[in-house]
């Protein structure tokens, strides 16, 4: 016998379900009986009550409990006191459900959505629907178990310059400042993601092959984000030249060393992103060289993006 279902009993007497409705209001006219968490039809020609269990109070005049073959009526419910058990139930609900899907119960606080969540959606929706602070403790551990997608050698950009490990280790406070310019930028600017890193480093690295051929001509992005990025790059570079002269009395910058650092930095964000529609995996990593983990190593110039 299911939930809500009545005995079928040759003993009992002729009219019984009507008796049963009469105990509990009144109600053998009424179409429905309604109860915490229980609703059927009642009428003299049915034997069966189909319930609706959503733990929701239903309208009606009586409220009652299911012991055994029993339905015991309680008291009646006044519309005030329906309403005020359906939001304790609201309350109670939306305190223990995921504040994404609204269905499984929540196991971690998200600092992203700043609520509840369940581990499904803290693993599907990380920065796929929600930004994720970097330092959130989940986005961390997640990392360590990150596998970026496969790169095709063939699409790696500028794939006609070479970066060497001596082009690395002559201009290493340059990468640090390039690096930390570049941090720095997308931490004031709300919104940013890798993929807008991604922009203005195309963007940045075509404006300075321009260079190579005598002629000045800049690349902007028609990304807004990526353009600002551009803009914060091009007047750390020019300030680290005139810093330079200033202290040497001469700049030693190069236009091509800058390019081939540019494009170390092209092919270290296409190594680290994640693919994530918000990730910010990229990022992270300059954060951890050259932010608030300073003390970290420089990423280790591997094959992969040094020669493609």
């Amino acid at each position: 016998m299911g939930f809500g279902t009545l005995p079928d009993n040759s003993n009992r007497p002729k009219g019984w379900l009507l008796k049963i409705a009469t105990a509990l209001g009144s109600l053998a006219n009424a179409e429905s009986t309604s109860f915490v968490g229980f609703s059927g039809s009642a009428d003299k020609n049915s034997r069966t009550c189909t319930p609706t269990v959503s733990g929701e109070v239903h309208s009606g005049r009586c409220i009652g409990s299911i012991f055994g073959n029993r339905i015991v009526p309680l008291s009646p419910v006044s519309p005030r006191a329906r309403r005020s058990m359906r939001a304790r139930l609201d309350l109670y609900t939306r305190g223990m459900a995921c504040a994404l899907c609204e269905t499984r119960r929540s196991r971690r606080f998200c600092p992203g959505v700043r609520g509840d969540i369940c581990t499904t959606c803290c693993g599907t929706e990380r920065e796929v629907t929600v930004s994720c602070p970097l330092d959130c403790e989940y986005l961390r551990e997640a990392r360590k178990h990150d596998k970026t997608p496969p790169i095709d050698p063939q699409q790696v950009p500028n794939r006609d310059i070479k970066v060497t490990d001596e082009l690395l280790s002559e201009n290493e406070k340059l990468l640090a400042f390039l690096s930390m310019t570049l941090m720095r930028a997308a931490s004031d600017t709300p919104g940013v993601v890798d993929f807008d890193m991604r922009d203005a480093l195309d963007a940045l690295t075509r404006t300075y092959r321009t260079l190579q051929s005598g002629v000045y001509y800049e690349s902007r992005p028609t990304n807004p984000l990526a353009a600002h990025i551009c803009d914060v790059a091009q007047a750390g570079i020019a300030k680290f030249r005139r810093d330079e002269t200033e202290t040497l009395g001469m700049t030693k910058t190069r236009d091509a060393g800058i390019l081939g650092l540019l494009v170390f930095l092209q092919r270290f964000e296409l190594d680290q992103n994640n693919g994530r529609r918000k990730g910010r995996a990229f990022l992270d990593a300059l954060r951890r060289v050259y932010g608030d983990e300073g003390g970290a190593a420089p990423p280790a110039p591997s094959s992969s993006l040094i020669v493609p």
